[in-house]
């Protein structure tokens, strides 16, 4: 019988043992969300701020420039993609990891965007975008006047 009030430290050993292969698994195996189709429609998308601007990039291995819309407003920024994979209908696959069809993908960022002053660039299957701040979103420097 066990005894569950003092149990033997085999049990725990064991039972830690289970755990640190579950965490072993979890940190080590790729993540059933990550690859699971649904999140692979969508690309990888980095967004970092530096000065008065942020920089957002995604990856759109095999996007046409045509095929993509970019949108900024206010301090939302949207972007849609088509792909197209011609093959699609006419092949047997036995393995698709390259997704196709249409998305879109919206974010919101702390300030707002400089709409007009928005460049992008689609290089090597990186779409780059620098995003600058609206002037109103950028701190100044404030006058003190003495009495």
């Amino acid at each position: 019988m066990l005894d569950l009030v003092n149990p033997p430290a085999s049990t725990f050993s064991a039972l830690q043992n289970q755990i640190n292969g579950l965490l072993d698994d979890f940190l080590t195996e790729p993540s059933p969300w990550v690859s699971s189709p649904e999140f692979r429609r969508y690309p990888a998308v980095n967004i970092w701020e530096q000065g008065d601007a942020a920089h957002l990039e995604a990856e759109l291995p095999g996007v046409k420039m045509e095929d993509v819309e970019l949108l900024v407003a206010g301090n939302q920024v949207r972007l849609s993609v088509q792909r197209n994979n011609a093959a699609e209908t006419k092949a047997a696959w036995h393995r698709q990891e390259r997704p196709s069809g249409n998305f879109t993908r919206s974010f919101t960022l702390p300030w707002e965007l400089d709409a007009d002053k928005v460049e992008a660039k689609l290089k090597l299957g990186v779409l780059s975008v620098t995003l600058p701040k609206a002037e109103s979103a950028k701190p100044r420097k404030i006058k003190l006047l003495t009495n």
